[in-house]
């Protein structure tokens, strides 16, 4: 089911609810609703589907992350990362962490609706750090890791002289790391889907940034083979990739609830006026218009 946010609203699926805040900012998921920020009080709200919003968090500009298989949120209110249970209506864990996830003003290409939190669970939250660093907090043994790195497996590590391999997303059954040129001048985006039984698949060709469906299966990124750009869906178990559209598509791009990826689209990169919604459903491989894509919020990846 597609989420998004517009000046009509907090969209779910046909559904459109009006959240009690001027705007919202920085949209994340969680099974039973929507995670947002308040950009005039940096406020944290949890807006349950047909319930009634209620500040759940405070002093937080980067706003929060979501899982959307669960029922956890994660936010940080300074360099304190509180985790929360959205059903429960407790807070889980209060850390204080070393370093922030990164500012409010932070986006990466395709990802400008991001702020840096890369996985949220009942286990551990992963975030990009404000030291770009990778920072994790482990929700069971209660410990704190910054800098901390994932490392893919040593099949994963390409020939001498390869640039090192990034870690760029993060499920709880698959990751996805990723490296860009040679030392020697050459140049060539790899990417290494890893999956469950440590399993590694090289793919070339996509262009970083990555991102993972919530439940790991289908990895959403944009393609640029030949110079241009598009979008490549990619089932992380065959390595097979769905491409959706043209390569002259330009997107910015994130997941919904389940394989549903949600997009602003534009049909020519060069034509900066010309976006639009849109919901691409894997499984079934087909896209659907939701509308203007124009003045949009994405779900934080």
């Amino acid at each position: 089911m597609p989420v998004w946010y517009d000046d009509a609203g907090l969209h779910h699926g046909d559904s459109v609810e009006k959240p009690p805040v001027k705007r919202v900012g920085k949209l994340a998921l969680v099974r039973t609703g929507a995670v947002y920020r308040d950009p005039a009080t940096n406020n944290i709200w949890f807006h349950p589907w047909g319930g009634s919003p209620r500040v759940v968090g405070h002093g937080t500009p980067s706003g929060p992350g979501g899982d959307p298989q669960g029922d956890v949120a994660a936010w940080f209110d300074g360099k304190t990362l509180v985790v929360y249970d959205t059903v429960g209506g407790k807070v889980l864990s209060r850390s204080r962490e070393v370093a922030g996830v990164r500012s409010d003003g932070w986006s990466v290409e395709h990802l400008s609706h991001g702020n840096g939190f890369m996985h949220v669970s009942a286990q551990q939250v992963i975030w990009a750090s404000t030291d770009d660093a990778l920072g994790r907090r482990d929700l069971v043994a209660r410990t704190s890791a910054l800098p901390w790195q994932a490392r893919p497996p040593a099949a994963a590590h390409r020939s001498k002289g390869s640039m090192p391999a990034s870690l760029l997303d993060v499920s709880p059954v698959s990751a996805v790391w990723f490296t860009h040129g040679n030392i020697d001048g050459s140049t060539l985006d790899t990417y290494f889907l890893v999956g469950p039984g440590t399993y590694s698949r090289p793919i070339t060709g996509l262009e970083s940034p990555g991102i993972l469906s919530a439940d790991g299966s289908w990895l959403l990124t944009a393609e640029l083979a030949d110079g241009t750009h598009g979008v490549a869906i990619t089932d992380v178990r065959t390595g097979e990739a769905w491409r959706p559209f043209t390569k002259a598509t330009y997107a910015f791009f994130s997941w919904s609830y389940g394989d549903v990826a949600v997009m602003r689209v534009n049909p020519r990169v060069q034509e900066s006026n010309r976006w639009s919604l849109v919901a691409c459903y894997v499984v079934r491989r087909v896209c659907k218009t939701l509308g203007d894509g124009s003045h949009v919020l994405l779900p934080n990846p």
